[in-house]
């Protein structure tokens, strides 16, 4: 009995090497393949209507596997439809009216499948138990790690993602002091309605925060919490945080939580300020108004803001009704995508 085991045994070993051998021939051969999940992904899907109930397709999508295909990339539908063959027959009806092959439709997650689209998939750093999340998650992690480090106080979790309702109200300017390093930074003289953390909150939730240089939807060179590397001042403001700028624009060096937190706060205050110089009566303006504004300054910097003639004549109004029309009316709203649609729904709360 017990040869009988050891041989099962070797002949199982066996077949797993001769498996991953296999694999590896795959791989070299280019045979790695996508799987795109169905419902939700590549067709509309509102619930559960039958194994053979096909959405209207994502044109999205459906071009996205074209390009691949394009490009020599492979496909699997990848959906738990596969063990139901009407369901399977109807998935290759629709991928042949679409203009797609008639993938493989398959439930079984295998080492070839070197990717996986899916609405409702989360992916996780490989051997790290930690999400790469959206950009909410990650700044919430981050505030975490800055917590307890010691960089912020407890008060900076307070309003993730950012709610209107929980805002301060200060009807006095109020004196902000930044503790970096365990040294006093400059403090902010501010009079607005609203606590500057939440402020913070609202600009971090669109920024979010990046230690490598990046591009901005213009191909402005960016890191931090939105720092643009090509502004006059980015290299001497670098160097006063102990970075060097030609290596940080290069991509040779990355920026640590209290440098970014250093350079977010000095850029808060400049925006702050912006907001204030625009529009005679900020002072007066709703603290949601407010926050918007410091939000727009942040992210167009003076001389952009300044173009919302406009937007700005309506503020001056207080008629915030048009000062959203005029929000939405701009270049701007189509080009920064979801933070122009928070804000511009942040303006209507007022009307």
């Amino acid at each position: 009995m017990m040869a009988q085991n050891g041989i099962e045994l070797r002949n199982q070993t066996q077949q797993i090497n001769n498996n991953m051998q296999t694999f590896k021939e795959y791989i070299k051969e280019g045979r790695e393949y996508i799987g795109v999940d169905f419902d939700a992904t590549l067709s509309h899907y509102t619930g559960w209507k039958g194994p053979t109930h096909i959405g209207k397709p994502i044109p999205k999508m459906v071009n996205r596997i074209k390009k691949g295909l394009e490009q020599g990339k492979r496909f699997k539908i990848f959906t738990a439809r596969a063990n139901n063959p009407k369901a399977v027959k109807a998935i290759k009806g629709f991928l042949k009216n679409v203009g797609l092959p008639e993938f493989e439709v398959t439930n079984i997650k295998e080492p070839l499948m070197s990717e996986i689209w899916d609405d409702r998939a989360r992916q996780v750093k490989p051997n790290t138990g930690e999400f790469v999340g959206s950009k909410e998650d990650v700044i919430e992690e981050r505030f975490a790690d800055w917590l307890t480090a010691g960089l912020v106080g407890a008060s900076t979790l307070a309003g993730l993602p950012f709610d209107a309702q929980a805002a301060k109200h200060h009807t006095q300017p109020t004196k902000h002091t930044i503790i970096h390093q365990g040294k006093k930074m400059p403090e902010y003289n501010i009079n607005i309605k609203s606590d500057l953390q939440t402020v913070k909150n609202l600009i971090l939730k669109h920024e979010g925060i990046k230690y490598h240089v990046y591009k901005d939807t213009e191909g402005i060179p960016t890191i931090g919490i939105g720092m643009n590397l090509t502004n006059s001042d980015a290299s001497n403001r670098l160097k006063q945080v102990g970075a060097n700028y030609k290596k940080i624009l290069n991509g040779q060096e990355d920026l640590n939580d209290q440098q970014i937190m250093t350079l977010f706060d000095q850029d808060v205050n400049t925006a702050i300020k912006t907001a204030k110089n625009f529009i005679t009566n900020f002072d007066q303006l709703d603290e949601t108004m407010q926050n918007v504004l410091i939000d727009m300054a942040f992210n167009l910097g003076p001389i952009k803001l300044a173009k919302f003639k406009d937007f700005k004549a309506a503020l001056e109004r207080k008629n915030y009704y048009q000062a959203a029309s005029e929000m939405i009316d701009s270049y701007w709203y189509t080009q920064v995508g979801k933070r122009s649609k928070d804000l511009v729904n942040m303006v209507k709360t007022l009307v």
